[in-house]
């Protein structure tokens, strides 16, 4: 790469980090995805590569930097296989002709028939205008998620429910899933459950952490958000929201979770037991307290690891999903060669 492509990337890079740094609060993960994307069409259009092995090897370097400065947000790294995957598939329609997309059949043949030639030559600039506008059309697709999520809610929320959800206000798409769902079944009952004081957007009953046991006997649906859904099935939610799907299970009560594909992260927690992703402890107690408790350690857990048993069915643009089988969603998102020696 010439130095001043490597000039511009590195200021594009500290561009990101800073931005991903200087946050007090945590973005939503559609910001911070469309962000990645942001960063790596960058890395894509800059990059000098030859053949696919080169083009990959630089977006997995730049991808292990940024993922490496914050590893608790899954999304970046899924963003980064996703656009390795994109690649990967345009190169091979450069290989193969665009015929080999109309004839999967064929594909196969030609592929199995040529074998492994990832040093063949190709057009670095086609390569990066078809990424590009692949990139984009990720992009729109993001965007439609929560539209068409909400969509699906007649066939998910009936009007006797009584649905139990947890921090409103601070999931966007959860909160355009119930506003449909509400939209549909006017009267519909939607207890939500936080500590904190919010106003929601519409009509609702607000429950501390405390009340969840009593309340759920009288629920019939649970709905959450999730931050990024692993290959078990299990998934990552907002600290607090175990205790109130281990309630549901209790009850008997179905869980349901809203998953958006960018969210689907291929890899697995081997020791869930000491699942700990925690933030600032300011957030959990004011600075003017400190004094008073000089020899305390203060632990504010940011997330919660959700057990696959403890979830009922996974609900995305398109289709539902039972958590056994979201590891068969992961191949339509991300390449197996990329999937291998990450961390």
């Amino acid at each position: 790469m010439s130095g001043s492509n490597t000039d511009k990337l590195t200021y594009y890079r500290e561009i990101f980090l800073w931005n991903l740094e200087k946050n007090s609060t945590r973005v939503s993960t559609l910001q911070l995805a469309k962000d990645t994307l942001d960063y790596l069409r960058k890395v894509v259009n800059l990059g000098e590569y030859e053949n696919i092995e080169d083009a990959v090897k630089l977006l997995r370097k730049e991808g292990s930097i940024i993922y490496g400065f914050n590893k608790n947000e899954y999304v970046i790294r899924n963003m980064v296989l996703s656009v390795i995957k994109m690649m990967r598939e345009q190169w091979h329609r450069f290989k193969l002709g665009p015929e080999a997309i109309l004839n999967p059949y064929e594909s196969l043949n030609k592929l199995w028939s040529e074998g492994d030639n990832n040093d063949k030559q190709i057009n670095p600039e086609k390569l990066k205008e078809e990424t590009d506008s692949l990139i984009d059309e990720l992009r729109e697709e993001m965007k439609l998620c929560s539209k068409n999520m909400s969509k699906q809610t007649i066939n998910h929320i009936l009007k006797t429910d009584t649905v139990i959800t947890f921090k409103l206000n601070t999931a966007n798409t959860l909160k355009a899933f119930l506003q449909a769902a509400r939209k549909v079944h006017p009267n519909l009952n939607i207890i939500q459950v936080s500590d904190t004081e919010e106003i929601g957007s519409f009509e609702n009953e607000t429950i501390s952490s405390c009340d969840v046991p009593d309340a759920m006997g009288k629920a019939t649906r649970v709905v959450i958000s999730c931050a990024a859904v692993l290959a078990d099935g299990s998934c990552i939610a907002q600290s607090g929201t175990l205790s109130l799907c281990l309630a549901a299970k209790r009850h008997s009560v179905p869980v349901l979770v809203l998953c958006v594909p960018y969210k689907l992260t291929p890899r697995f927690m081997q020791k869930s037991e000491n699942f700990q992703i925690e933030c600032n402890p300011m957030l959990a107690m004011e600075i003017k307290n400190l004094e008073a408790f000089e020899n305390i350690n203060v632990s504010s857990s940011i997330f919660d690891l959700i057990p696959a048993d403890l979830i009922s069915l996974y609900i995305t643009p398109t289709s539902t999903v039972k958590s056994v089988h979201v590891s068969r969603l992961m191949g339509e998102y991300y390449h197996p060669e990329d999937l291998y020696g990450q961390d």
